[in-house]
């Protein structure tokens, strides 16, 4: 089995017992994420390193040069292999958790989330079907989901990242759903069992979230709060609302 880099740090279910996968818990394929480059300044104004004006510049100059080229393929999925090899070169240099996704554009640092969430800028600009598949400890996209020409993407994974093969993408779905279940220490049970799509704006969640376990794991609880209250205005998820709950309780000793 592939390496892969995973996501989410430690704050993370720990379970013990035999591994068993599970399917994607909606049998309905939402639509589209909705992750456009007009909602990009939502998760860089937070962080005033990420000088959003910047960012926003050079992405957008990105979606110009793949809108002209997508023009020059007949082929849709040579156009997807396009972007994803495209963007690797240009933006997906380092791997380094818990960046944010203007470090990811601006410094090339990245995460499987970051990594993640740009590619679903890229898609949902170009007009690009689409999913984004959750687990407890990974992400990852299909393209044309649910049809013959189904994709998976692996953002950490240049060279083996792009996967076309039927057999091989079930293989990795049921991978990446079984490792929900690997037995890691953690600092915080949070009782996940998560295999699910992403709908709307869910992905800016995320990004929040990875935020506040980053200054959960450097001790600062306050500054935590502030990105897990974020991230739960994107996304009402039980993996944010059991961490807000984690949080009101370490500061509320009295109350567990």
């Amino acid at each position: 089995m592939r390496w892969r880099q995973t996501i989410f740090g430690i704050l993370l279910i720990l379970i013990t017992g035999s591994v068993q996968a599970f399917p994607i818990t909606s049998t309905e394929i939402p639509d589209n994420p909705v992750f456009s480059l007009t909602d990009i300044e939502k998760v860089l104004i937070p962080f005033s390193d990420d000088r959003p004006d910047e960012v926003i510049n050079r992405l957008a100059n990105s979606i110009d040069i793949l809108s002209k080229k997508q023009l020059q393929y007949k082929n849709s999925r040579h156009f997807v292999e396009f972007v994803y090899n495209y963007v690797h070169r240009k933006y997906l240099k380092e791997y380094k958790t818990y960046s944010t996704l203007g470090e990811t554009v601006s410094s090339g640092t990245y995460d499987c989330l970051t990594g993640t969430a740009l590619y679903t800028l890229f898609f949902t600009e170009l007009n690009i079907e689409h999913a984004i598949v959750e687990t407890n400890h990974h992400i990852y996209i299909l393209v044309y989901p649910g049809t013959e020409k189904e994709i998976l993407l692996e953002s950490t994974d240049p060279l083996h990242g792009f996967v076309i093969e039927p057999d091989e993408i079930e293989l990795l779905k049921s991978q990446y759903a079984a490792g929900n279940n690997d037995g890691r220490k953690v600092q915080v049970k949070l009782d996940l069992q998560l295999n699910n799509y992403l709908e709307g704006q869910e992905i800016i969640g995320l990004l929040f979230y990875n935020q506040s376990i980053k200054y959960i794991n450097q001790g600062w609880f306050d500054q935590a709060r502030i990105y897990a209250e974020m991230a739960l205005s994107y996304y009402a998820g039980n993996r944010i609302t059991n961490l807000i709950n984690w949080l009101n309780e370490r500061q509320n000793p009295a109350s567990i």
